[in-house]
Parts: structure tokens; C-alpha cells; sequence
């Protein structure tokens, strides 16, 4: 997660929801603008087994589309789908460098 920056995930699937995370030692994820506005900028609503997202009339609308799921490959970030983020990061660090700059143009976090 980039400083500066929050993340919501909502495992809307039946089985677990596997996870891992990178963030900046030195800087706290922002929440407190969730807390401000009473959530994230969806809601994830359950409507007996499925399930959508309602946008939060506290954003500006319209919002951008809600992520749906996971990138399979995501190696402009850094990662790559054969090897874990730990790994990932480990060996090349560097390829990380876009979590400490916030304004570093990075969109799909």
C-alpha cells in the first residue's frame, strides 16, 4: 500500500481469502479519511448469495468502477504471478521503490 494511501478488500467468495501486504515502515496507511466519510467509497452489500457494491454518498460521485478482483499480473508493481510478494521483494527491492511516493502515478493500488 502506497503512503498516503488505504486499502478495503471484501472476500465476497465462499471459501478463505489469502493476503499479503507491503508497506512503508515509517508511514501509517490513511484511515482516518474512512472514519471522516463513514467508510470507503463502496459499500459491499449482500443481497442473499450475491453480492454489490453501493456507492457511499459521502465520495463525490461518480466514483471510478470498483475493483473487481485481483490483477493476475501486476509486474509494473513490482509483482510477478510465479513468485511470491515476499520473494518478490526480497530480491529486487528497488522494484518497490513506488510505495514510498505517493504521487508516483501508480493507479491500480
Amino acid at each position: 500500500v502506497p503512503a498516503g494511501y488505504g486499502v478495503v478488500v471484501a472476500n465476497t467468495g465462499q471459501g478463505p481469502l489469502l493476503l499479503s501486504n507491503l508497506a512503508i515502515a515509517d508511514s501509517w496507511p490513511a484511515y482516518l479519511a474512512y472514519q471522516r466519510m463513514q467508510g470507503a467509497a463502496y459499500y459491499v452489500v449482500a443481497r442473499g448469495r450475491r453480492a454489490r457494491a453501493v456507492p457511499n454518498p459521502r465520495y463525490e460521485q461518480p466514483l471510478p468502477a470498483p475493483l473487481r478482483e485481483a490483477p493476475i499480473e501486476a509486474s509494473d508493481l513490482g509483482v510477478e504471478p510465479e513468485q511470491s510478494l515476499y520473494s518478490a521483494f526480497v530480491h529486487n527491492p528497488e522494484r518497490f521503490a513506488w510505495l514510498s511516493n505517493a504521487e508516483g502515478g501508480v493507479s491500480r493500488c
